[in-house]
């Protein structure tokens, strides 16, 4: 994705941000996401991802917009 971790803080806040290309993992990859693989607090606001998330073998934490979420969205 577009990010691969944000950290807590106040002043993480993502917007109007977006993906559209496809993203395809490597075999036993872990947080992974179309915008964010990691989000352990923060925003994301007003943003999207239009692409694919494809997973080559097994996987953990792997979503189409974020991997694992632990922020606001």
């Amino acid at each position: 994705g577009l990010f691969g971790q944000i950290e807590n803080n106040a002043l993480n806040i993502i917007t109007n941000v977006y993906n559209t290309g496809n993203i395809t993992t490597a075999a036993n990859s872990s947080y992974v996401g179309g915008v964010v693989g990691w989000m352990n607090g923060g925003t994301v606001r007003t943003s999207y991802s239009a692409g694919n998330v494809t997973i080559n073998g097994a996987g953990t934490n792997i979503g189409g917009f974020v991997g694992q979420n632990r922020g606001l969205i």
